[in-house]
């Protein structure tokens, strides 16, 4: 998320649209859990001045940017195509298959309405 205290822009549609389900229960990824995050050590919550360590946000393509990417990686392998080996940059991936400033504004502002910093 942008670290800057610029204002996010409150509408517009975006390349990836990003949210947060704060109604929806959390997923946790089989084998992303440490071993010894087990009840008998909870010790209940912790202070807000706490230091979380490491967190990681996996934000999902939308269907759209999903098949185009697909297609994408088939162009760029395929002889035939006009795009064959026309690989794109960092940037550019990042353009047309992440999520856009309004995305990681949605996703800050969720964050913020459940008192996470």
């Amino acid at each position: 998320m942008p670290a800057h205290s610029q204002a996010c822009p409150s509408t517009g549609v975006g390349a990836a649209q990003a949210s947060i389900a704060s109604k929806k229960p959390l997923i946790t990824l089989s084998g992303n859990v440490h071993p010894l995050a087990l009840p008998q050590y909870d010790r209940g919550p912790s202070s807000g001045a706490m230091h979380t360590g490491r967190l990681m946000l996996i934000l999902k393509r939308t269907s759209q940017q999903e098949q185009e990417l697909q297609q994408l990686l088939s162009d760029v392998q395929n002889p035939r195509s006009s795009s064959f080996h026309k690989f794109v940059t960092p940037e550019q991936f990042g353009q047309r298959f992440g999520v856009d400033d309004a995305g990681l504004c949605r996703v800050g502002d969720g964050f913020r309405a459940t008192g996470s910093p």
